[in-house]
């Protein structure tokens, strides 16, 4: 999964394994999750207001690369118009995303 920050920053940042998926109500999902979601409990308990069930991914191997912004990736995906919540990237796009995030690795290779 690649991990894409909202504007001011506006930049795809690296990547992700999902590592499982909970839901639960807010509250429950708060004491398990609550210290390690790198948000305040605040802006937690504002995002789900109202909400009955909360939906808490579990990131595993994060990686974070050299940001690439949004317009960068519009060279090679010029339907991207963040923020979108999901969607499928082909392979040549990965290696591009690769590519950039991650200029030392493919440098050492040539």
């Amino acid at each position: 999964m690649w991990i894409y920050a909202t504007k001011p920053v506006g930049a795809i940042l690296g990547y992700a394994m999902v590592g499982g998926v909970s839901k639960g109500p807010p509250e429950k999902m708060w004491k398990i999750f609550g210290d390690s979601t790198g948000i305040e409990r605040e802006h937690f308990d504002s995002y789900f207001l109202d909400s009955s069930v909360a939906v808490c991914i579990t990131l595993t191997g994060v990686r974070e690369g050299v940001p690439l912004p949004s317009h960068e990736f519009k060279r090679v995906r010029p339907s991207f118009h963040p923020p979108q919540l999901f969607t499928r990237i082909s392979d040549a796009e990965a290696e591009y995303l690769d590519k950039m995030l991650f200029p030392m690795e493919f440098a050492a290779e040539a």
